[in-house]
Formats: structure tokens, C-alpha cells, sequence
């Protein structure tokens, strides 16, 4: 579940998160709208955007892979001690990483990335919830599902971009 908050200021230490975040929500008002909910197709998503996530990681990453890289999980831990509810690091991408994935995705059109869906390719690198027997109507329903997604994902960014906001994220 990615939430934007604003850049400025250094993160607290440990502990004091949930302060931090209480007091961001004072100090921007509507910040805590601000929030995208992928679900389970975060890693959908990651697959169709990425090359290097395509192959399973066996291909050298492109300069795009290590933007989508960071915008799903591969940006800069807050602190080794901040985890979510299951243990995974809460992760930071900083106001011009985020803008960098910004740019790059803006220019994107779902069916940009609708090429690289292949239910049974994306089973073979275990992508979260792609089943290669899935019938033909529900592979269609959850493309068009996922293109729905993307455009929620590159509106998020885009925004967050726009307004030099850095975007903290957690897989829970």
C-alpha cells in the first residue's frame, strides 16, 4: 500500500514513525487521501513493466528496471528497524526518484505494457497470483483489470511528482 507524503525533513529515528506520520497528516491536509492500494497486483504490475522482473531477474537491469525497480520494491529502506505488520521494510522513494518514474510511466499507455501479459510465462517466474490456467474470459477480465491499475499507478506518480512529494510504501 503506497501513501505519499511530502518531502522535507529527515525521517525520525525508530519509534517515533507513528508520530511522524500523525504530525504529516497536520501539517498536509488530504495527504492521507493520498494513497494507492495495489493489492495483488503489485507484482502484475512490476512484471509487465519491468524486463529484468520478466526474466526473473537473469537479465542485467535496464535504466528503466531500476526505476520500476524502485517504485516496487527496491528503494531505499527508512530504517532497518521500520517494518510493516508482517516484518517487511517500509521503504522510501525520495521526491526525484519519484519523479523519474513520473516521467517514464507518464508516457506509457496500458497498451504499452498489455503485450507482456502471458499468464503462463508469468507463472513461471511466480508472479503473485498469475494462475497459467486461467480461462480465456478471466485472463481478459484481469488485463483489463491490471490496465485499470496502471492508469491508477501512473496517475499516482504523476501526482505525487507534480507536487515534489517523495513516496513511502509497504507491502502488507
Amino acid at each position: 500500500v503506497p501513501i505519499m507524503l511530502r518531502g522535507g525533513g529527515p525521517m525520525p529515528p525508530g519509534g517515533a514513525i507513528s508520530d511522524w506520520c500523525r504530525e504529516a497528516v497536520t501539517r498536509f491536509p488530504g495527504i492521507e487521501g493520498r494513497t494507492l492500494d495495489l493489492g495483488w497486483a503489485f507484482d502484475q504490475l512490476h512484471y509487465l513493466l519491468s524486463a529484468h522482473r520478466r526474466t526473473a531477474r537473469a537479465t542485467a537491469p535496464t535504466d528503466s528496471d531500476f526505476l520500476i525497480g524502485a517504485a516496487f520494491g527496491q528503494a531505499e529502506q527508512i530504517a532497518p528497524n521500520i517494518t510493516a505488520t508482517r516484518g517487511i521494510p517500509i521503504r522510501l522513494i525520495a521526491p526525484q526518484p519519484v519523479a523519474a518514474i513520473a516521467k517514464y510511466v507518464e508516457r506509457l499507455k496500458p497498451a504499452d505494457i498489455s503485450h507482456n501479459f502471458d499468464l503462463p510465462k508469468m507463472e513461471a517466474v511466480f508472479v503473485y497470483k498469475a494462475f497459467a490456467e486461467t480461462s480465456a474470459d478471466e485472463a481478459r477480465e484481469q488485463l483489463l483489470w491490471l490496465e485499470r491499475q496502471f492508469d491508477q499507478f501512473r496517475a499516482f506518480f504523476v501526482r505525487a511528482a507534480e507536487s515534489g512529494e517523495a513516496v513511502i510504501y509497504w507491502i502488507d
